[in-house]
């Protein structure tokens, strides 16, 4: 064997090496890439699975903020509907005031009165009911009322422990409640 065939195994030797060594490189590259590539769609997955849970969340959360809102704008327009209505009648009282119909519920808001505080009871009333008053068979002493409200009577048991307030603007007061539910089914 001559020196040439030495060389040329030597060469043939390094190349069957290096191309092997190039074989074992281009496959470690390929996983390596294939590696880094499932790794980078696990992560864009992810990463898009978090951006879809904070979307979610943000709309939760500015749906829970909006309806909240429309609850309050609800809510607030009622009452604005209710203190309107409630203005309104108390605007007309004074010339309810002056009705008939008046005159009965003046009468029998004073009877209740004295079943309940009894005969020696102190009505107060405006000064024209004082005088509607004193034309009926009333038992109870009547006085006008130092105190400003537009009809309907107020008054105490002669001890003063109990007393009772039929004010029109009390007998309003009290139907608040009732014309609120009223209302409410009226504007569902």
């Amino acid at each position: 064997m001559g020196l040439e065939e030495i060389i040329s195994n030597i060469e043939g030797d390094t190349k069957a090496k290096v191309n092997k060594i190039l074989d074992d490189a281009k496959a470690e590259a390929v996983k390596v890439r294939q590696n880094a590539l499932k790794d980078a769609e696990e992560y864009t997955a992810d990463m898009a699975a978090r951006a879809q849970t904070e979307v979610n969340q943000l709309m939760a959360r500015e749906q829970s903020r909006s309806d909240i809102e429309a609850k309050q704008i609800y809510n607030n327009t009622v009452n604005k509907t209710i203190d309107d209505a409630l203005n309104v009648i108390k605007s007309n009282l004074a010339s309810y005031a002056k009705s008939e119909q008046y005159q009965k519920l003046l009468s029998k808001l004073a009877d209740r009165a004295v079943k309940q505080l009894g005969n020696d009871c102190i009505i107060s009333a405006t000064k024209a009911d004082v005088a509607k008053l004193a034309k009926g068979k009333l038992k109870a002493k009547v006085v006008e009322s130092d105190e400003d409200f537009s009809g309907g009577i107020k008054a105490v048991s002669e001890d003063g422990a109990m007393s009772v307030d039929y004010s029109l603007e009390s007998l309003v007061n009290g139907m608040n409640n009732d014309l609120v539910t009223q209302l409410m089914k009226l504007i569902k």
